[in-house]
């Protein structure tokens, strides 16, 4: 799981890039926040299909939360 402050431009560019540019769950490369290495990942659906949730946190700016899979 993880999770990022976004501004609502930023959700904006993630719904499209989720919806446009890898079609929901493709793999895609993300730079590990630990590692800093680009790693092969995807987005997994929680139970109810839903690949992101968005919480209120401030005018203009929300916690964005998201499930990745490394893959090998």
């Amino acid at each position: 799981s993880i999770s990022f402050i976004m501004t609502t431009a930023q959700t904006t560019t993630l719904e499209n890039f989720i919806q446009n540019t890898i079609k929901g769950t493709a793999r895609f490369g993300f730079t590990h926040p630990r590692t800093a290495q680009i790693v092969e990942t995807r987005i997994v659906p929680a139970q109810d299909g839903q690949l992101y949730t968005y919480t209120y946190l401030a005018p203009g700016y929300w916690t964005v939360g998201l499930t990745f899979e490394v893959l090998p």
